[in-house]
């Protein structure tokens, strides 16, 4: 079952496969990637981004057109948590903790 875009339970780790995936697609949003393309980026084996991608396609927090995945327009929680990622990098990328 697709999940509500309300939904303020969804689960998603940073760091993971299904997040890194959400953060690819949903900094770039007016763009689509192949499973290859995805693949590649984020230097994950065929099979892991595969079976993520059908996943998140399935749950319906991406999309998937003419074998290419893009972000979805109403995903107004995907995107707000792609940016909160983007912030706490902006944050630390600065810092020298040696």
């Amino acid at each position: 079952m697709p999940s509500n875009p309300n939904d303020p339970d969804i689960e998603i780790t940073p760091g993971t496969t299904k997040s890194k995936i959400i953060a690819l697609l949903y900094n770039n949003p007016d763009n689509g990637f192949s499973a290859d393309d995805i693949q590649d980026q984020l230097d994950i084996s065929n099979g892991t981004a595969t079976a993520t991608l059908t996943r998140l396609n399935i749950d319906g927090l991406i999309g998937e057109t003419e074998n290419r995945y893009h972000a979805l327009n109403h995903r107004d929680d995907l995107r707000r948590y792609t940016g909160s990622l983007n912030q706490l990098k902006r944050m630390f990328d600065d810092k020298d903790y040696d």
